[in-house]
């Protein structure tokens, strides 16, 4: 048995295994399941900024999953990739084992599950120009033409 972490004490850790799977226990091995979202070697760069350089990640079934970190670590930009606002300009993204091409409104067909994202305070895509923040409700809500958009924008 290992020791305990004097930090933390209480009972004993759980092994990498246990604290990924929500099958922990089951008798359902790790290697039955499947992901329903994953990130597979993800680079993903703003300008000159590497934000995501080979992130893998998966989120599985029974899964409740935080991401932590300080600002400009890719937090939101793994969201973003996740919720097909954005693509990764290097890697994969797989959602319920098809994986992704293009953007969420790329797709032949709607997705078998719904993602959606709602970010902590109000904010602007910082991959839009502010042209493209201001009209993006008209882009994605209205039958108005990009020419009507942008004129409205242009106000």
């Amino acid at each position: 048995m290992s020791q305990s972490n004097p930090l933390f004490p209480g009972p004993e850790p759980l092994t990498p295994d246990q604290r990924r799977s929500p099958y922990a226990g089951s008798g359902v091995a790790v290697a039955d399941r499947s992901p329903l979202v994953e990130l597979r070697g993800v680079s993903k760069q703003f300008g000159d900024r590497l934000i995501l350089d080979q992130v893998d990640f998966a989120i599985y079934p029974g899964e409740a999953i935080a991401i932590i970190g300080p600002s400009g670590t890719g937090k939101s930009t793994i969201l973003r990739l996740i919720a097909g606002l954005i693509a990764p300009d290097a890697g994969e993204v797989v959602i319920l084992g098809r994986k992704r091409e293009g953007l969420i409104g790329d797709a032949p067909d709607p997705e078998e599950v719904n993602l959606s994202l709602v970010f902590q305070q109000a904010a602007l895509f910082d991959s839009l120009t502010v042209a493209e923040n201001v009209g993006f409700l008209l882009y994605q809500n209205s039958k108005l033409s990009a020419q009507d958009i942008q004129a409205r924008v242009d106000l």
